[in-house]
């Protein structure tokens, strides 16, 4: 999320002379210096900014320059991305901050000097929508501009499945392992692989390989056919999870994928076929595709302390079969957390280095004697129970957590 401060850049000289010289500053005494036309920050900094001596001269200047009696035309424009996560709390302390920075520059609200414009994919022209900018800035005098969506043909999701072998082999011979990174658009194969798969399309005109391609997915209309794929899955044509739409192109054909892939072979050969082509009109693919991953880290994960770990979680064979300088210095790992591992042993807080790939335990120290001896001890829990439950620390310090390598 970022909150763009610009005054008024709309002579195109200077436009043409930023394009030709570069007028970008990297340092924050430049900007303090000489504020700068275009300001790029977040909604934190900009809070920051207003608390601090050293940045007022970027406040007081643009000030002074909107006041300029001699240049009634000169607006200052605000413009923030992505409003819609500007919700709930986090959100008000942001619509704060906006008010205070327009006091700064001497700005009512409705002035005509002002000038709001906003970016979102969520916000409806509707009275819910009305009502949250009219809350969020203080003013209720925003034009929405929004496109038109066409419609897809209904049912042209079905086009493309008599082509499905098709795609699976193209997909198979240029990307066998899926696993191993995207198709390497240099190697001499590749531009030999996308005139058959054009061919098998139906076959269209075009100077280049990419081209031939490009033209013959669009003589088979596979841009209409993912859209109205979209609206099969969600209902309009809106980001759609890629096995839905694998589903709706290609029904039954997942179960027959030769990988561990969450989409089809089809599928995929349909997704690298878009990435590879170009239409000889525009020289964009028959129908832009972008994609998003999501990962998801684990927050926290324990170890059994035991590398000859007898619990199910433990592979044993794998461990059997693997160098004693290969197999893991731990047992079995768990999600949750729990004082010991079926097999009896300690459970304890799993630390894996980001650098080197070093495995650690992690927990907290209790001091014992065995005999005459003092030992250390690691529990996964607080050891100190005299102090619970009013005078307990939970913090890691260094005197009450350790980490055993």
């Amino acid at each position: 999320m970022s909150i763009e401060l610009l005054r008024d850049v709309s002579d195109s000289r200077w436009m043409r002379y930023v394009a030709s010289t570069g007028g970008e500053m990297w340092s924050r005494w430049d900007m303090q210096e000489a504020p700068p036309d275009i300001l790029i920050t977040n909604y934190s900094m900009l809070n920051i900014m207003m608390m601090r001596s050293l940045e007022r001269n970027i406040f007081d200047a643009t000030k002074a320059w909107l006041a300029a009696p001699d240049h009634p035309e000169r607006q200052f424009l605000l413009i923030i991305d992505e409003l819609h996560a500007y919700r709930g709390t986090p959100g008000t302390e942001v619509a704060y901050i906006i008010r205070l920075l327009l006091h700064r520059l001497g700005l009512e609200i409705d002035s005509p000097k002002l000038r709001i414009l906003t970016t979102t994919a969520s916000l409806d022209n509707d009275s819910r929508g009305r009502k949250f900018l009219r809350e969020f800035f203080g003013r209720d005098n925003f034009a929405f501009v929004a496109g038109e969506q066409i419609q897809p043909t209904p049912g042209a999701r079905t086009l493309l499945q008599p082509y499905a072998k098709a795609f699976a082999d193209f997909a198979k011979r240029i990307q066998a392992d899926i696993f191993a990174g995207p198709p390497d658009l240099s190697a001499n194969e590749i531009p030999a692989e996308m005139d058959v798969l054009a061919k098998q399309l139906g076959g269209a005109g075009g100077s280049t390989a990419s081209e031939r391609l490009g033209e013959s997915l669009f003589q088979i209309q596979a841009a209409d056919a993912i859209r109205d794929a979209c609206v099969a899955a969600n209902g309009s044509v809106r980001p759609t999870r890629a096995p839905d739409l694998d589903s709706k192109l290609f029904p039954g054909l997942l179960s027959q994928s030769e990988n561990s892939s969450i989409v089809s072979d089809a599928m995929r050969g349909l997704l690298l076929a878009l990435g590879m082509s170009r239409r000889q009109s525009n020289g964009r693919s028959p129908q832009p595709v972008r994609g998003h991953f999501f990962f998801h880290n684990l927050q926290n994960l324990w170890a059994c302390c035991d590398p000859h770990c007898t619990d199910g979680n433990a592979d044993q064979q794998e461990r059997s079969a693997a160098q004693p300088s290969e197999r893991p210095p731990v047992g079995a790992l768990h999600s949750t957390h729990r004082i010991a591992c079926s097999c009896g042993s300690r459970v304890l807080d799993l630390i894996v280095c980001e650098v080197c790939g070093d495995v650690f335990l992690g927990g907290y120290k209790a001091e014992r004697h065995l005999g005459a001896q003092k030992c250390t001890i690691l529990t996964p829990d607080q050891p100190d129970l005299e102090s619970m439950p009013d005078r307990v620390s939970l913090s890691q310090s260094h005197d009450q957590y350790a980490v055993f390598w």
